[in-house]
């Protein structure tokens, strides 16, 4: 099982102006570069900054790709046909797991369940009290051309866990992974963190997911 070690930070919260934050310096990349269907050959550059605090979980993403897309300007849209990462996550002792899913302007889908096909969609209170912060702005992009380089900063609070009740994740095991994908994109394409094992694209595989292990 593919694992990482998550530092906990002793701080309430780190959200203002989190893109540019320096703590992104101390914190480990890790890539997501599985390459797992060879119907997809395409692969972007793309990593990603992880960290928990007392309050929230955050997360950048970098990411270099052949243009870039950002057609869905509301929640719980298909962001996953624009340029899209992911973060997909139990929690310890549930078999369930939310999907957390961004375009690069930080419009998100949100959703929790066992299966692809059973997914509670996140409420209003649980996507609005999630910070994004993208270095392309808000504002749809319908299409660009040539190498476009972009990061995404979040800071998921633990009420954004909405069918939990978190304290704290300080030397917790959580088991996740990690997407970037693009349905609709010239390239299509499916990366991830911990492989995928499965015929076709499918990011709803929970047996294939890793192990974050927050710091104490």
């Amino acid at each position: 099982m593919k694992t990482i070690s998550i530092p906990f930070l002793h701080q309430k919260s780190v959200i203002q102006n989190l893109l540019a934050s320096p703590l992104w310096k101390d914190l480990a990349e890790h890539e997501i570069a599985c390459l797992n269907w060879p119907g997809f050959s395409y692969k972007p550059t793309v990593t990603f900054s992880i960290a928990c605090t007392q309050k929230e979980v955050i997360l950048k993403f970098h990411v270099k790709e052949e243009g870039a897309l950002a057609r869905t300007i509301s929640d719980n849209g298909k962001v996953y046909n624009d340029s899209c990462v992911e973060f997909f996550v139990c929690l310890p002792g549930d078999e369930a797991y939310y999907n957390f899913e961004f375009n690069c302007i930080g419009r998100l889908l949100l959703g929790y369940g066992t299966s692809r096909a059973d997914r509670h969609v996140g409420p209003q209170a649980a996507l609005k009290s999630i910070y994004r912060q993208s270095s392309l702005g808000s504002e749809a992009i319908n299409s660009s051309m040539g190498a476009v380089c972009w990061e995404l900063a979040l800071a998921i609070p633990y009420s954004a866990f909405f069918m939990h009740r978190i304290k704290t994740l300080k030397g917790e095991k959580l088991r996740a992974n990690f997407y970037k994908c693009g349905n609709e994109m010239l390239q299509p394409h499916y990366l991830s963190w911990s492989a995928v094992f499965s015929a076709q694209p499918d990011f709803h595989r929970r047996e294939c997911f890793g192990e974050l292990q927050v710091g104490g």
